[in-house]
């Protein structure tokens, strides 16, 4: 039985950010992905935050765009209920961010002139530390 991403995406999507102030439209990808802009109108301190979810049929990605940061999962096979388990935690995820939810640390950086965002964040039971090209998770 072939999975719909799309949908599940859509209505994993819908389930999370269900009472939430978060706006949500379709991303341009190619066709073997699926994607979408989320945008939380209010934020800890008034800003519009926006963050990207996508998802195919073997990963999923979250991008905190504000940041440059983000984490890629992976889950191959043809499990409906690991894929929809993934993409909720990973929306759990940029829910956390847009609730102001988590810390920012900066590193400097020898090669970009600008310091480098860490966000870590603690939710559902993993601790998240998100930078621009790695990501790590552990449970807590």
């Amino acid at each position: 039985m072939t999975i719909n991403i799309q949908q599940l995406l859509h209505g994993t999507v819908a389930e999370v950010f269900d009472g939430e102030s978060v706006k949500w439209r379709e991303l341009a990808c190619d066709s073997h992905v699926h994607g979408l802009l989320l945008s939380a109108e209010e934020g800890v301190d008034a800003r519009i935050r926006r963050a990207e979810l996508r998802a195919s049929h073997d990963w999923f990605d979250a991008r905190i765009l504000d940041l440059d940061v983000g984490v890629t999962l992976f889950a191959y096979g043809d499990s409906e209920v690991e894929k929809a388990i993934e993409i909720r935690e990973l929306a759990h995820l940029i829910l956390a961010c847009f609730r102001g939810e988590g810390q920012i640390t900066y590193r400097p950086n020898l090669i970009r002139r600008r310091s480098v965002p860490t966000l870590t964040v603690e939710t559902e039971g993993r601790r998240w530390s998100l930078r621009r090209s790695t990501c790590t998770y552990t449970g807590l």
